[in-house]
């Protein structure tokens, strides 16, 4: 198999080139465009349930929210210019950032798409992706890291940390995974079968120890084994994407005191193994630890587990930007008393209209009557006239449903001239739109100084927000 193709682009900026000129041209050749049309248009549902791709979105809410378009997102999608005098092929990105690698494996061509955020400063093969990362260590924990930058692996590494230290997280809230398992003994301490032929082969004349075997659960286990050399690559690679977390070090010396007999070096060995080859079926852990196992090993493709990899017709992992941008929001607005985060995936927060539709508005305070929609988008002024009509429709109907008075969207970049407009309400009653923005330095050269300079904006944000609520 040889190596990838790299397409690097930046999410929703590639459309049509007669139009905005932002067409990405595709010069491959013909075996590689065919795989980019296998799978161009694949909604994001479709990567996860039909290739198991890692997806992190809001989609569910697509389900119930006649406005939320999350369910029929596209990674991709390849468009053609076939009547023009030089045909061209390019390719359109959407709301969606990550990593993809798909393969044809008869003839053994592969290519790799990265996409990151248009909200980056430095979009240049080089360049160090401090917002999109810095999304990142805010929703998933851990600190902005500084060294990564765009090119060959290198983002789909940190993406894959981010992700294991989600997925470890999420395991560790059903306990530590245990098997049962067979080892193999020879000591004079017997409390499993006894192998015949092995104590005669090893004790013969009589040492006195005797061969035998346990089947007992454990803790030392292969599983185990896997997830802890994964553990042991980002500590080395991307230490950041493991601290933070008190709980998340408690879990880490648990894993290392559970497995006594796990060796670093054995690396290639433990991936080869067949209960790390083959899904985890247990009805207890396989929820939490399946989704592990699969990072783990995607992780460790450079120290053998391409092996396995390989035998797979796609990998990589996808973030909804409208989803990564919505739950960093949060992390500004729970520090604000009264302020309520729906939970789709929970179903916790939803209110129902008679006709049977539900809605999760995005962040609303009771008591103050104000609600607020997270948007990843340029500011409203920049929307066509029918996106404009549609987010203003969603906004206002959750005004209605709350009784707000207050209402608006918070934006990755602010509007000129951002004043509170007013609108009238039954009754003569004003209710007032606000347009709020979060937005990223552009200057910045370095991790350390990114973080800072979000963190005074995230403060004059949440004074912002303060404000309207009195």
């Amino acid at each position: 198999m040889q190596g990838p193709t790299l397409l690097e682009l930046v999410d929703n900026r590639h459309g049509d080139p007669k139009k905005n000129g932002h067409g990405q041209d595709l010069p491959l050749p013909r075996p590689k465009l065919e795989i980019l049309e296998k799978y161009s248009g694949m909604t994001i549902i479709e990567w996860e349930k039909k290739l198991r791709i890692p997806v992190f979105s809001g989609f569910e809410a697509a389900r119930d929210e006649m406005d939320d378009e999350s369910g029929k997102l596209s990674f991709f999608t390849l468009d053609h210019d076939k009547h023009a005098t030089a045909p061209r092929t390019w390719i359109n990105t959407h709301n969606c950032m990550g990593v993809l690698c798909l393969r044809d494996k008869p003839s053994g061509v592969a290519i790799q798409i990265e996409i990151g955020s248009r909200f980056d400063a430095n979009k240049s093969e080089g360049g160090r992706p401090f917002f999109l990362t810095y999304l990142l260590s805010k929703v998933f924990g851990g600190l902005l890291v500084d060294s990564v930058a765009l090119g060959r692996d290198s983002l789909w590494d940190l993406l894959l940390a981010f992700v294991f230290r989600r997925r470890f997280m999420e395991a560790i809230t059903v306990g530590m995974f245990r098997e049962y398992h067979t080892s193999n003994h020879n000591d004079a301490r017997i409390r499993g079968r006894i192998d015949v032929n092995e104590h005669l082969r090893r004790n013969i004349p009589f040492r006195g120890t005797v061969a035998y075997a346990t089947h007992e659960i454990t803790f030392d286990n292969p599983t185990n084994h896997l997830i802890r050399h994964a553990l042991e690559l980002v500590r080395r690679k991307w230490p950041g994407c493991l601290m933070g977390d008190h709980r998340l070090t408690e879990a880490e010396h648990q894993l290392e005191q559970g497995t006594p007999t796990w060796q670093q070096a054995g690396v290639l060995a433990c991936i080869r193994r067949r209960e790390n080859q083959t899904p985890i079926k247990h009805p207890y852990f396989a929820a939490r630890y399946e989704p592990l196992r699969q990072v783990s090993l995607a992780l460790l493709r450079n120290e053998g587990a391409s092996l396995y990899q390989q035998t797979q017709e796609a990998e990589g992992v996808i973030f909804d930007g409208s989803w990564l941008w919505e739950e960093y929001v949060w992390t500004s607005l729970r520090e604000i008393d009264g302020f309520e985060h729906p939970r789709n995936r929970e179903q916790t927060g939803r209110w129902s209209t008679p006709p049977g539709v539900t809605f999760y508005p995005d962040f609303f305070h009771r008591s103050k009557r104000v609600v607020l929609d997270a948007k990843y988008q340029r500011p409203l002024a920049d929307q066509n006239r029918e996106r404009k009509k549609q987010i203003a429709k969603q906004v206002f109907t959750y005004m209605f449903l709350l009784d707000a008075v207050h209402g608006g969207l918070i934006n990755p970049e602010r509007n000129d001239g951002n004043r509170p407009a007013e609108i009238t309400r039954q009754a003569g009653e004003k209710a007032k739109w606000h347009d709020l923005a979060l937005e990223p330095p552009q200057d910045e050269t370095s991790a350390m100084a990114f973080r800072s300079e979000m963190k005074k904006r995230e403060e004059a944000f949440k004074e912002e927000v303060r404000k309207i609520l009195g």
